[in-house]
C-alpha cells in the first residue's frame, strides 16, 4: 500500500510540475497570440485601396516632416495636441525627407499596425496574475473587437497613448507584490512607470485617467511610493514639452489645453449617451450589433455579472482595480465629454475588456469550486473542457470575421486612392499647395516644401476649432488670416466647393472666385490654380 501511494504521489508531482511548465509558457505565448492576430488582421486592411480615418493621418505625418526640417507645430502652425505623437514620428519624417511624403505615410502606417498589435498583447500579460482563462478571454477580444479598426491601420494618438499607459501600468503593479526590501532595490521602476505615463500624456491627455486609476491603487496598497510615479509622470510629460512651451508658451497652452477643452461649435452636433453605449460595444455597424433594448439588457447583464464576481471573491488584486478605475474613470470621461467620436471607443475597450475577462475567470474559478463539489465522471469534464475549448475557438473565428466586416464598411467611408489622381497629374512636384485635406498631400508627394515661405496650413480642422469652430461668423481675423495663405498659394485643393473647412465668407468667397480658376473639377477633390501664377 505504501509503494503504491508512493507511485501516486510521484505521479501527481510530475504533473503537477507539467501543469506548472504548460502555464509558464502559455503565459508568454498568450500575449504573442493576440499579438499575431491582430498584427494580421491590421497588417490585411494596409492591403486594401481605401484608407478610413484619414485626415489625422495625414496631419500627424506632414508635422513630423516639418519638425525634423525645423519648421516648429505651434509656432510656424496650428498643432492642438500635445507634441509627443510629433517626437515618435520623427523618425518617419526623416523617411519623408529622404524618400517622400507618400513612403513617410506608408511606414507611419506600419507602425501603427505595431502598437496596436501590441496594445492587444499587453492587455493579456498585465491579467497573468489573474490565469490563463482571463489571458485568453481578454487577448481573443482585444485583437478581434471591431472598434480597434477605427485606429489600427491609421495614425491615431489613441493607441500610442494606450500602450504606453498599459506598459506604465505594467512597470508598476508586479511591485506590488513586492517585498519592502525589494521594492527599495527596484525603486528606479516606480520612477519608470511615473515616465511612462507621463509621456503617454505628452501623446494625448486621456493618459491622466489610467494614470488616476494607478494613483488610487498606490493610495490603497503603496501610498509610500505615490510621490516617485507623480515626479516621474512630470518628468515624462514635461521634458519632452518643455522645448515647445519655452519656444512660445501661449500658443501651447492656448492650442494643446483650451482649444481641446473648449468645443461649443461641436457640441451641440454630438452623439447622446445611449449612441455612445452602443459604440463602446465595439460591435456598432456588425452583424452583433445590439438593438437600444438590448443594449440596456447588456449593460446590466455587464454590470450584474462584475459585481457578482466581486462579491464572491472581494479581494481585489492591483491589475484588476487597475482595469476598474480605468474602465469607470474613461467611461465617465467619454460619456460626460462635449464632443464624441467612433474612434472614442477604442480608447475605453483595452480596460472594459480587461475588466470583463477577469470577471469572468473569477466567475469560472467558483462555477469549477461548484462542479469538484459535485461527483462527475471524466468524460462529463472531459467532454466540458472539449466544449469550452470548441467555443472559444468559435468566439474567436466569429469576431476575425465580424472584424473583417466591420473594416470592409468602415473603409467605405474613407478616401479612395482613385480620386487623387488629379492632383498628380496638374500639381508639379515641389509647387506651393494650400489643402483642406493635408492627407491628399502626404499621399501624392505634393506637399508644400517646409520652410519656404509656402504657408503650412497643416491642420484646417484645428485652426478652425482653435478660434471656437463658428463656421457662420468666423472670426475676421481668421478670415484675413486664410486670405493670406491663399494668396501666397498657387494651387489650391479642397474637398468639396465651399468645403466648411475653410472660413468662407461672402468677401472671401468672391476674392477665391476672382483669383483662383478650377482646373480639376472632382470627384473626391477640387484642384484650382491661381490666376496669377
Amino acid at each position: 500500500m505504501s509503494q503504491a501511494r508512493e507511485i501516486e504521489s510521484g505521479t501527481t508531482k510530475r504533473l503537477s510540475v507539467f501543469r506548472r511548465l504548460v502555464e509558464q509558457s502559455a503565459t508568454r505565448w498568450i500575449p504573442l497570440a493576440s499579438f499575431a492576430v491582430a498584427f494580421s488582421l491590421y497588417a490585411w486592411q494596409l492591403s486594401q485601396p481605401s484608407m478610413p480615418a484619414f485626415y489625422d493621418s495625414g496631419v500627424y505625418v506632414a508635422s513630423a516632416i516639418d519638425f525634423v526640417s525645423g519648421v516648429m507645430p505651434y509656432i510656424r502652425f496650428t498643432f492642438v495636441n500635445p507634441p509627443g505623437i510629433v517626437l515618435l514620428l520623427a523618425p518617419v519624417g526623416v523617411i519623408g525627407k529622404l524618400l517622400g511624403s507618400h513612403a513617410a505615410l506608408v511606414a507611419a502606417r506600419w507602425m501603427g499596425v505595431v502598437v496596436a498589435a501590441g496594445v492587444a498583447a499587453a492587455v493579456p500579460w498585465l491579467l497573468r496574475r489573474q490565469g490563463l482563462l482571463a489571458m485568453g478571454v481578454a487577448g481573443i477580444l482585444m485583437a478581434t473587437i471591431p472598434v480597434a479598426d477605427t485606429v489600427s491601420s491609421a495614425i491615431k494618438l489613441d493607441t500610442y497613448c494606450v500602450l504606453l499607459s498599459l506598459i506604465g501600468a505594467g512597470i508598476v503593479l508586479p511591485l506590488f507584490k513586492e517585498s519592502l526590501r525589494s521594492e527599495r532595490v527596484a525603486s528606479w521602476r516606480w520612477w519608470a512607470g511615473g515616465v511612462v505615463f507621463g509621456f503617454a500624456g505628452c501623446v494625448k491627455l486621456w493618459a491622466v485617467f489610467p494614470f488616476t486609476a494607478v494613483v488610487l491603487c498606490l493610495l490603497v496598497w503603496r501610498v509610500h511610493q505615490l510621490s516617485r510615479v507623480i515626479t516621474g509622470a512630470a518628468l515624462g510629460l514635461l521634458v519632452p514639452s518643455l522645448p515647445f512651451i519655452l519656444r512660445s508658451p501661449s500658443r501651447v497652452i492656448h492650442q494643446v489645453l483650451i482649444d481641446q477643452l473648449m468645443q461649443p461649435g461641436l457640441a451641440q452636433h454630438s452623439q447622446g449617451v445611449l449612441d455612445r453605449l452602443m459604440d463602446l460595444t465595439g460591435f456598432d455597424y456588425t452583424l452583433l450589433q445590439l438593438s437600444n433594448s438590448s443594449l440596456m439588457v447588456f449593460v446590466v447583464i455587464f454590470l450584474g455579472a462584475v459585481s457578482l464576481a466581486l462579491l464572491i471573491g472581494p479581494r481585489l488584486e492591483p491589475e484588476e482595480a487597475f482595469f476598474i478605475f480605468s474602465a469607470v474613470l474613461v467611461t465617465g470621461g467619454l460619456l460626460a465629454a462635449p464632443v464624441w467620436d467612433l474612434y472614442y471607443a477604442y480608447f475605453d475597450a483595452p480596460f472594459l475588456i480587461g475588466v470583463l475577462a477577469f470577471t469572468f475567470a473569477r466567475l469560472a474559478r467558483a462555477l469549477t469550486f461548484v462542479i469538484r463539489r459535485v461527483s462527475l465522471s471524466t468524460a462529463t469534464r472531459r467532454f466540458s473542457a472539449s466544449a469550452l475549448s470548441l467555443s472559444a475557438i468559435v468566439l474567436g473565428g466569429t469576431l476575425a470575421m465580424v472584424n473583417v466586416q466591420f473594416y470592409q464598411g468602415f473603409a467605405s467611408t474613407g478616401l479612395n486612392p482613385s480620386e487623387l489622381r488629379a492632383i498628380s497629374t496638374t500639381i508639379p512636384p515641389s509647387s506651393c499647395v494650400v489643402y483642406a485635406y493635408e492627407y491628399e498631400g502626404v499621399y501624392t508627394n505634393r506637399l508644400s516644401p517646409p520652410g519656404s515661405s509656402c504657408p503650412q496650413a497643416i491642420d484646417s480642422y484645428g485652426m478652425f476649432q482653435s478660434v471656437g469652430m463658428n463656421v457662420s461668423h468666423p472670426p475676421p481675423a481668421f478670415v484675413a488670416e486664410w486670405k493670406s495663405y491663399l494668396a501666397r498659394a498657387k494651387y489650391v485643393v479642397l474637398n468639396i466647393p465651399g468645403t466648411p473647412y475653410l472660413p468662407w465668407t461672402t468677401s472671401l468667397t468672391s476674392w477665391f472666385d476672382a483669383h483662383f480658376r478650377l482646373i480639376s473639377p472632382g470627384p473626391g477633390v477640387w484642384v484650382y490654380r491661381h490666376r496669377g501664377m
